[in-house]
C-alpha cells in the first residue's frame, strides 16, 4: 500500500532536518555521491512514491522515466517549501 501525503510530507521533513544537522558533511570537499544519493536523493524520491529499489519487480521497459536531461538528479526549487 502506499504513502499518504502527509506521511510523505512527514519524511521529507525529516530528510530536511537531517540534512540541515549534517550540513558540512554534505557539503564537504571530497563527499561521496554514492553517500549522498543513499542518505538522502533515494530517500526523498521514495518519500514522493517513487519505486527507486524497483520492489515492484517492472521490467526496464515498462518503468517509467520522467524525463532525460544531462543531469542525473533534477530537483525543483518549489519542492522545497516543504522544508520550510
Amino acid at each position: 500500500m502506499g504513502k499518504t501525503f502527509d506521511q510523505g510530507k512527514d519524511e521529507v521533513a525529516k530528510l530536511c532536518h537531517y540534512f540541515a544537522t549534517n550540513q558540512q558533511s554534505f557539503l564537504a570537499p571530497g563527499v561521496k555521491e554514492a553517500h549522498v544519493r543513499q542518505s538522502l536523493i533515494d530517500p526523498f524520491f521514495e518519500a514522493l512514491g517513487w519505486d527507486v529499489r524497483n520492489d515492484s519487480m517492472t521490467a526496464p521497459q515498462y518503468r517509467f522515466l520522467a524525463c532525460k536531461t544531462k543531469s542525473k538528479y533534477v530537483i525543483y526549487p518549489c519542492v522545497f517549501k516543504l522544508c520550510d
